[in-house]
């Protein structure tokens, strides 16, 4: 499961590695701000879930939500804020009905998006409160996600993962050039399958 304790640690490896989004990094939202965003999709997030956005509300952009780069969390992992995590639920469930596809075979209305690397990664919020929150991911072109396989046992891990790649040095960021290092040789086969680090 997701703690305080593994988050710090993180945010511990974003300013040794001098990542851009240290001065980006948004203050937690209150339990009830957390309510408040997500009650219109009829959801309620997961436990980790609620612990990731209470502890930081993600990273801001400086004018553009394209503006990506300086809020990654890792290589192409945007660290979203709630309100756009929000928006991109929104999104994704809007595209599956506009193409008449069956909404929840393609996007399933439980899983709730906390990152986005070409293609949403998600946490399901099927879980009982208190559960570890299973992650799945899949790409743009994905329409099955019946199919589609766990790839991490919960939120804590995933992040464990993250924790991991910066300890590894798998990640890394050049700040004289300005640019993600990722160093894909030190990477165990199984987690590079997974698309999540």
């Amino acid at each position: 499961m997701l703690d305080l304790s593994l988050l710090e640690q993180l945010e511990r490896h974003w300013h040794r590695v001098e990542a851009p989004l240290v001065e980006r990094l948004r203050p937690g939202l209150p339990q009830r701000e957390i309510d408040r965003l997500v009650a219109p999709l009829n959801l309620r997030l997961p436990t980790e879930a609620r612990i990731w956005w209470s502890w930081r509300d993600g990273a801001s952009t400086r004018g553009s939500v394209m503006d990506a780069h300086p809020r990654e969390l890792g290589p192409g992992l945007g660290f979203l804020p709630l309100a756009e995590a929000v928006e991109l639920y929104r999104a994704e469930r809007q595209t599956a009905i506009d193409k008449g596809e069956d909404s929840d075979r393609w996007r399933p209305a439980h899983w709730f998006p906390i990152t986005y690397r070409n293609g949403p990664i998600t946490c399901d919020c099927s879980v009982a409160q208190g559960q570890p929150a299973t992650i799945y991911a899949f790409d743009s072109h994905d329409y099955d996600a019946e199919d589609r396989q766990p790839r991490a046992r919960s939120f804590g891990e995933l992040v464990g993962w993250w924790v991991d790649a910066y300890e590894a040095g798998i990640w890394s960021y050049d700040v004289a050039q300005g640019h993600w290092q990722y160093d894909w040789r030190r990477l165990d086969p199984q987690r590079e399958l997974t698309g999540l680090v």
